[in-house]
């Protein structure tokens, strides 16, 4: 924190950084730090650009009063996700009022950023309130420093990597993601090549090797590491397939982009996909050098792991999926779209 801090500092920016209290207790310490934060910004702010529902609620509530305006940065349907995970909302009542909040969030945004075009679109249409102009709903995935990573390898990080086709599990083992069905895949391309490799970098290292050893991949055909977003893109262009099996489409995943979708592309890694929602898919066969599968029935399985043996890597086929997603899941491309946003919010206000 203290790096980031000073990075922050030499960029002309100033942290107010609060605690986050866990927990029911620590909901109105956490309401009265951000409302505290939010009054003392407020006469020396022209925009606030708000990340989440969470972050939104405070300006949004404040333009009662005010008049500044705030971007609503959603990252994702959050009522949405927390009903399909059974966490939250599961009684009318409450169901109600978080609908109520939300469609508030929305109708006072002066700009609305989502991570889908499908999300985007839903906006533009007036899906929870008030339509926003396509200029002030605009789509910004999950983006990627396309300078870290890049197709060309660094030296290996582990020499398990140096030899033979390595399929590869990225991530952390949750419920967006149909991980058995990952690991089966894995298998199938394991039994039939015997050089084949399978690599799983999660910070759940522990539960990954109990998974492993329960579908049957051998410990020395197999590396389970927690690497650091530092290091990261050093083990990507190492990847030959990268596994991201999604659970079907539902309403929170249509607003929903996997980080590593992008990474895949900046670093020539060939994605086996399934589900999450269309537009996921649709970036595969754009890219054309992926796979991008209907569902998880065996015969599935099957046809993705004969992909995974006839894929070679293509340095043409690699740039060229790289340079198509760059103009959409790179870090530049989001600071252009985040300025023009914010620039034509302020010009309302000005």
């Amino acid at each position: 924190m203290e790096r980031l801090a000073a990075r922050m500092a030499s960029c002309g920016v100033r942290w107010q950084h609060r605690p986050y209290f866990p927990g029911r207790s620590g909901a109105l310490r956490n309401a009265l730090s951000m409302m505290g934060m939010i009054r003392n910004a407020w006469e020396e702010t022209d925009l606030f650009h708000c990340r989440s529902y969470f972050g939104a609620f405070f300006p949004a509530s404040a333009r009662l009063l005010r008049s500044a305006p705030y971007v609503f940065d959603t990252r994702g349907y959050w009522i949405d996700e927390k009903i399909e995970a059974g966490r939250w909302f599961q009684d009318p009542a409450s169901l109600a009022v978080a609908r109520r909040v939300e469609r508030t969030l929305y109708n006072r945004a002066s700009g609305v950023v989502s991570l889908t075009e499908l999300a985007a679109e839903d906006v533009r249409q007036g899906s929870f309130g008030r339509p926003h102009d396509a200029e002030r709903s605009i789509c910004i995935p999950t983006c990627v420093d396309f300078e870290r990573f890049r197709l060309e390898r660094d030296s290996a990080p582990d020499e398990f990597l140096l030899h033979g086709r390595v399929i590869a599990y990225v991530g952390s083992l949750n419920a967006s993601y149909e991980y058995r069905r990952s690991l089966r895949l894995a298998q199938l391309v394991l039994e039939r090549d015997p050089h084949a490799k399978f690599l799983a970098l999660t910070a759940q290292v522990k539960e990954m090797n109990a998974m492993t050893d329960e579908v049957g991949i051998p410990r020395d055909r197999r590396l389970v590491r927690n690497v650091g977003y530092d290091e990261i893109h050093q083990w990507l262009p190492w990847i030959d397939v990268g596994l991201m099996l999604l659970v079907q489409p539902s309403r929170a995943k249509r607003a929903s982009m996997p980080t590593k979708l992008g990474e895949f592309f900046a670093t020539g890694v060939a994605p086996i996909t399934h589900g999450g929602n269309t537009e996921i898919a649709e970036w595969v066969r754009r890219a054309g050098t992926g796979l991008a599968l209907e569902d998880l029935s065996d015969a599935s399985l099957d046809r993705a792991a004969d992909f995974a043996l006839s894929n070679r890597t293509d340095g043409a086929r690699s740039a060229h999926a790289r340079h198509l997603a760059e103009a959409h899941f790179s870090l530049d491309s989001a600071v252009r779209r985040y300025d023009a946003l914010f620039q034509s919010v302020l010009s309302d206000f000005n």
